[in-house]
């Protein structure tokens, strides 16, 4: 199947919470120039709390990726788009399992899901767009009914530098400040992609 990978590059876009990943995405998406596909995995979500459906414990591989959508990221090879834009994955689920859920996503499920997605894309058509920014930016950026979650914000981001450090996929840092500098973002993500 990674032949049929070839001419596609999957982008992961990751980040705390208001970080404006969706805001990228769905910029990126809509404009002409780019022949994307954006994808939301399936979860369910509280503030700082991305649930996928997956028993990370199992030691059958396919129980582990049906969680993960995998068969989703496989399935979109088969289409005409050439950039497939995903809303968080493996590198959020190891931060907020962490944090909240303590649960065991180790880092070696962390490292099965990335060989598993460099099998069917190759390593040089998966990019990563890591979208940071400080406390007080995110705090300002946060609803309501988010702000009881905000104390372990600088967890949550302290957990995101960590784990960067495991991956091997390529990515960029953006950091993310201002919805009013979304298109400047915009820019640097495509620029990132096209290398």
């Amino acid at each position: 199947m990674k032949e049929l990978g070839l001419n596609k590059k999957l982008v992961i876009f990751e980040g705390a919470s208001k970080t404006f990943k969706t805001s990228i995405i769905k910029e990126i998406n809509e404009s002409s120039e780019l022949n994307a596909f954006f994808f939301k995995l399936k979860k369910r979500v509280r503030w700082g709390q991305t649930y996928f459906n997956m028993n990370i414990n199992s030691p059958d591989l396919s129980t582990f990726l049906e969680g993960m959508n995998v068969g989703s990221l496989e399935a979109l090879l088969y289409t005409d788009y050439d950039y497939i834009l995903i809303d968080r994955m493996h590198i959020s689920q190891y931060v907020y399992d962490k944090l909240y859920r303590r649960m065991n996503y180790t880092l070696q499920s962390f490292k099965l899901f990335e060989d598993h997605l460099i099998n069917i894309y190759g390593l040089s058509n998966i990019r990563m767009i890591y979208l940071r920014d400080n406390v007080s930016g995110i705090k300002s950026r946060l609803e309501k009914e988010d702000i009881n979650e905000s104390e372990q914000l600088q967890d949550v981001l302290d957990r995101f530098e960590e784990a960067f450090t495991f991956t091997r996929f390529a990515y960029k840092r953006i950091e993310a400040s201002s919805f009013d500098e979304l298109e400047f973002y915009v820019q640097q993500v495509k620029e990132f992609i096209n290398e």
